[in-house]
């Protein structure tokens, strides 16, 4: 084998092992992207600096490709997304456009014209940057998401139509204006539009059948080719084409001008661009939302988890680093890495080579620019904003209800009769409002129920029972949920009058209670301040439970509630000690409590329906226990082997809550019985006894029980249905008392 045959097959083997490695395509796919992300550079920079600031093209250009190449180097460096591309994108330069074309407007043909909107470009990325950087260091990314989504649409909608209103000016030199409709159709004005529109509306049928990542370039490249054929067949001469305004003018291309971009300080209108804070206040917000979406959108595509304040932080280091070499502002590109993506990129070399690409042309030299059609950055433009359109004009009406569709319209037809700011602006109250009026429609009574279907968990006699069923009507509970504001606490407190002239009990406590409660306002403040005046004219107690600390002492502040000795409201750690004390008024009013105790002996011929000779039988199956305050009678874990009858005194039952403490589960007063359920399960003890004060008690044990049952079966009979309707009342009051947990 000769020399030139062993070359030819080291060659060979090379590019067989160049192409089966990762690297090649890689490369592949970075030089698409490179040369796709170029040309939408060229087509943002015609779209900024169009109009008056045509002759400065190539500083847009220069701006553009400069962000192309540090912003899109450092994304594919530190981005979540390792195919991400990034640089000067349609959202950011839609409003960039908007503030060079106010500043123009009031320069005109000033030598501080070009000085001033470099500036302004160079602060937007450099403020951008900051304000990334410190959002990413706040931690406080996630808060983007709280921008309504029919305001997000209809600023893309709006974004997409003023990216189409450049596309008119890119090509015709004139503003898509009602006074300017008629000249647009003038016949050398038209042809250069109708190209334009031709181009992007072809593109996007292609692209709607053929989702291919060769297409875009590949028609990009096809429509350069076109318009030269056609300009050759025609006879046309590049002089002409320029004159004709099918080329940009060679005047526009000004290479010097490019690499001399930081204006003297002295020629910028420095109250000019005061003017514009407003929009770029706006442009930052659009960034970080841009940003928020594009990482988003590629998370979904790319099933892989994005850090979204690291990616805020890497667009924020590297609009910092742009600006301060003079590029524009950039951020990750939705559209342009998925392109990356489908081209068979698999890690973050193709990026870098696609930077590397705008960098190529930045150092090359901006003369080339003026062999590119005008029609083919118009169209372009034309197709970004048509889709843009197409998405939230046509596919949203579909997935969005009507309210939040009209209001995409809305900021749409602001934005173009008005302004950008206006329209976003308006969008926001609007959305507001909405978002108030569907949140007042959610009720703020989440459950509502009277005493005697709700009692508390601290068990009485069945005296007291009884008496509590009766009078339990003048206990009205309100457990209340969400936010209270002016579209919630009006109609509540309308409902809570309602309720009071409709009862035929005249109710005498209101309970409400705080815990689904996430805040109020002051207007919701003020309807219980009027609430607290109509209870002192009425005679009414207002009881609140689960108050936050921070809302009690807004109650406090504006004379709600009184801190001590207050005859009106009163508050409580929770609605069942609420209840309870509620409870408590009402006995105390019938002088229920001022009665002597009733020895067990004398209570259970009305429990168990027994004669006086049943009661003895019954009394002697019964042990007498006497325990002092704080004695604890069983603890968990412990045998369930006895049942206590508490004939006097107070008892608490306890469980430990999560965080250690105990919590109360019920407290039994003189008259009740306790540790029935264990007892009957034979089961271990769940729950701690401790005395609340000194009690006196009867032990059932399990072995008199069962004596019972074989020498007096009648009393054992009568003793279980007892049990049954106690552990049947306990169920009911359990059931209800979990209502406002849920």
């Amino acid at each position: 084998m000769n020399f030139q045959d062993k070359a030819s097959l080291m060659i060979s083997k090379y590019f067989n092992r160049s192409v089966q490695s990762p690297v090649f395509p890689n490369i592949l796919a970075g030089l698409i992207s490179g040369l796709v992300c170029v040309t939408y550079s060229l087509s943002f920079a015609a779209l900024i600096f169009s109009g008056s600031l045509s002759t400065h093209l190539s500083a847009g250009i220069y701006s553009a490709l400069i962000s192309a190449t540090i912003v899109g180097i450092a994304v594919a460096l530190k981005s979540s997304f390792t195919c991400a591309i990034a640089g000067p994108d349609s959202n950011t330069s839609a409003i960039l456009a908007l503030m060079a074309s106010a500043i123009a407007s009031q320069l005109s043909n000033a030598p501080s014209l070009l000085p001033t909107v470099w500036t302004m470009l160079v602060i937007s990325s450099i403020v951008s940057g900051i304000f990334l950087i410190g959002l990413n260091y706040l931690q406080l990314g996630q808060f983007v998401r709280f921008i309504p989504y029919p305001v997000i649409g209809g600023f893309l909608a709006g974004a997409g139509w003023l990216i189409i209103r450049g596309g008119f000016v890119v090509t015709t030199g004139i503003a898509l204006e009602f006074e300017n409709f008629s000249a647009l159709f003038h016949l050398s004005h038209l042809l250069h539009w109708l190209s334009a529109a031709g181009f992007a509306l072809l593109l996007k049928l292609v692209l709607s059948r053929y989702n291919h990542y060769l297409v875009v370039p590949a028609f990009l490249l096809a429509g350069f080719v076109l318009t030269y054929l056609v300009l050759g067949s025609m006879g046309i001469s590049l002089e002409q084409a320029r004159a004709e305004d099918w080329l940009f003018s060679a005047s526009s291309i000004n290479q010097q001008e490019s690499f001399t971009g930081l204006p003297s300080v002295l020629q910028i209108d420095w109250r000019v661009l005061w003017k514009e804070i407003p929009s770029l206040l706006a442009m930052m917000c659009v960034l970080a939302l841009s940003t928020l979406l594009n990482a988003t959108g590629l998370e979904l595509i790319s099933q892989q988890d994005i850090d979204i304040n690291r990616e805020l932080k890497t667009c924020g280091v590297a609009n910092l680093a742009a600006g301060i070499g003079g590029g524009m502002v950039g951020f990750l590109s939705f559209n342009r890495s998925v392109l990356n993506r489908s081209a068979g990129a698999t890690g973050r070399l193709s990026g870098i080579v696609a930077s590397l690409f705008c960098a190529a042309f930045l150092f090359l030299g901006t003369e080339v620019i003026a062999f590119v059609p005008k029609p083919l950055l118009g169209g372009l433009l034309f197709y970004i904003g048509l889709n843009s359109l197409i998405e939230w004009l046509y596919n949203a009406r579909k997935r969005l209800p009507t309210i939040e569709y009209t209001l995409i319209i809305l900021i749409l037809v602001i934005i173009a009769g008005s302004g950008f700011l206006q329209g976003v602006g308006a969008g926001l109250v609007i959305a507001c409002l909405i978002f108030a009026v569907n949140y007042s429609r959610t009720p703020l009574i989440h459950s509502e129920m009277f005493g005697n279907n709700r009692p508390s968990n601290f068990e009485r006699s069945f005296q007291q029972q009884r008496i509590l069923r009766q009078q339990g009507q003048q206990i009205y509970i309100l457990c209340l949920r969400g936010y209270i504001f002016f579209g919630t606490s009006n109609t509540f407190l309308n409902h809570v009058r309602d309720v009071l002239a409709r009862a035929k009990t005249p109710i005498r406590y209101l309970v409400f209670d705080f815990h689904l409660i996430n805040g109020l306002d002051s207007s919701a403040v003020s309807s219980f301040v009027k609430l607290r005046r109509f209870a002192q004219q009425q005679d009414l107690h207002l009881v609140f439970t689960h108050l936050p600390p921070e809302l009690e002492r807004q109650f406090i502040q504006n004379d709600c509630l009184k801190v001590e000795d207050d005859p009106i409201c009163c508050r409580f750690p929770d609605l069942d000690r609420g209840i309870e004390w509620c409870e408590e008024q009402i006995l105390k009013a019938i002088q229920l409590r001022r009665r002597r105790f009733l020895p067990l002996t004398l209570q259970i011929p009305e429990l168990l329906m027994l004669s006086k000779e049943e009661t003895r039988q019954f009394m002697s199956y019964l042990e007498p226990l006497q325990i002092p305050e704080n004695h604890i009678l069983f603890t968990p874990g412990a045998a369930a082997d006895t049942l206590y009858f508490l004939e006097n005194g107070q008892m608490s039952l306890l469980s430990q809550s999560t965080s250690g403490e105990p919590k109360r589960v019920r407290t039994l007063s003189s008259g009740t019985v306790l540790g029935e359920v264990e007892f009957y399960q034979d089961s271990v003890r769940l729950v701690s006894a401790i005395a609340d004060k000194g009690s006196s008690l009867y032990c059932l044990s399990k072995q008199n029980l069962q004596a019972m049952q074989k020498n007096h079966p009648q009393l054992a009979a009568a003793f279980h249905q007892f049990i049954a309707h106690l552990l049947a009342e306990r169920l009911f009051s359990s059931t209800h008392s979990n209502v406002e947990q849920q």
